[in-house]
């Protein structure tokens, strides 16, 4: 209003996909098959963000033909075959950093085209439900990034029938599209440095876990299940995204230094009594990304990611289900906050709070009705003051990129499902 101007966001999306699955079985043994999976996309994205601006096209064919068959016996089963894609990205960035002659802001334009053929193929053995081993391998040639070798082995053990152990290790390749995985951060008087995108290379990782998953039998048929993982994925590298360095900049470049991800959870399910279930679940985070630029590097805890999150759910239901109550509590730890410098990094770092959400849903079933009400965030918890300089905001420091957790305060709703088709 008045001198003021407007700060607007507008995003439209459109999308079309085709695919299609066959499976043809050949040969006299059973189990023999040949499958032909094809799928085609097409994403469009125009958006605005106060002055900026982005728009992005992407076209992408896949197909696979497989064989799946066995050697000898079923003991020995394979599955091999060749894929090709092609993907093809069109991006379009403007900002008030780039201007022509008349002083409006120019469009950067980016472009990147993969076309990746391949061949793979995977061996089972397994041993009187006992023992599975999957060991596979793919070799594609990217024609950006030249010969891409990716190995991947499974292992799951059964050391009795309630207790299961699986590991598994692999390589992982990715191109990352590091504007639109990141489009949040347009809501901020940051600019992007997009001309480095083109010297982004492919990411690269080793990925490995465990998982230990075992059942306690109690009385009158109930069971607990357990559940523990670790995985853990560390780069050769990664598209690093650095907000660290200048709250004014977005720069992109490939990782220097070490980048990690480790993750543990724990989950519990059980029934104590009929109709009555609960599940309990808690993930411990540890992610490192190391930024560097002008010659300074520092390592950090991976922005606006939990340090810990748990679930607890109670979930009971009457007889045949006609009456069901759902009540679910949600705890997020804290994160690391982009830094706000202004050139160079900072030893000193801000943190979010923890906080809870609770959730409640009641649901009445008839013969062709079911009638829901809940609640969403029941204590209304909203992230205080979440934009900066929200008065100014083509301001030099505005944020609104900084979001932590919910801006959305207590949600109550009601609705109605109902069955068509025969009941039985």
């Amino acid at each position: 209003t008045g001198a003021m101007r407007r700060y607007q966001t507008d995003i439209e999306n459109s999308n079309i996909s085709a695919f299609n699955k066959t499976g043809i079985a050949f040969g006299r043994r059973e189990g023999q098959s040949i499958g032909i999976i094809n799928s085609f996309t097409r994403h469009e994205i125009e958006s605005a963000y106060g002055a900026k601006q982005y728009d992005g096209k992407q076209n992408t064919f896949y197909s696979n033909v497989l064989v799946s068959s066995f050697l000898v016996n079923e003991t020995h089963k394979y599955v091999a075959g060749a894929s090709f894609l092609y993907d093809r990205f069109d991006e379009t960035y403007s900002d008030t950093l780039a201007k022509n002659s008349v002083n409006t802001p120019m469009p950067i334009r980016l472009a990147r085209e993969d076309i990746v053929p391949g061949a793979f193929a995977q061996y089972t053995y397994s041993f009187q439900e006992k023992l599975t081993v999957m060991a596979g391998v793919r070799g594609d040639y990217h024609n950006r990034y030249g010969m891409l070798f990716t190995p991947r082995a499974n292992v799951k053990y059964n050391f009795t029938n309630d207790i299961i152990f699986r590991v598994s290790a692999g390589r992982g390749y990715r191109s990352a599209n590091v504007i639109a995985e990141n489009i949040g951060y347009l809501a901020s008087s940051r600019r992007m440095n997009v001309l480095a995108i083109n010297d982004l290379d492919i990411e690269k990782a080793w990925n490995y876990g465990a998982n230990l998953t075992f059942y306690i039998h109690l009385p009158e048929e109930r069971t607990i299940t357990v559940g523990m993982d670790y995985y853990r994925t560390d780069f050769d590298n990664q598209a690093i995204v650095d907000m660290e360095y200048d709250r004014q900049e977005i720069y992109f470049y490939n990782l220097q230094g070490k980048s990690y991800a480790n993750a543990w959870q724990m989950d519990v399910q059980a029934t104590p009594f009929k109709g009555f279930d609960v599940f309990a679940a808690f993930r411990l985070s540890d992610t490192r990304v190391t930024y560097s630029h002008n010659g300074q590097r520092f390592t950090a805890d991976k922005p606006l990611s939990s340090k810990f999150r748990g679930l607890l759910n109670f979930s009971y239901a009457t007889n045949f289900e006609k009456w069901k109550i759902d009540v679910t509590a949600q705890f997020n730890g804290s994160s690391r906050l982009p830094g706000l410098s202004e050139g160079g990094y900072s030893a000193a770092q801000e943190r979010s709070p923890a906080y809870p959400l609770y959730f409640a849903q009641i649901t009445k079933k008839t013969k062709r009705l079911d009638i829901y009400a809940g609640c969403e965030n029941i204590l209304n918890y909203k992230q205080k003051n979440p934009i900066i300089e929200a008065n100014d905001p083509f301001g030099s420091i505005f944020d609104a990129s900084r979001i932590w957790g919910p801006l959305m305060g207590r949600k109550f709703y009601a609705g109605i499902r109902l069955r068509i088709g025969e009941i039985k």
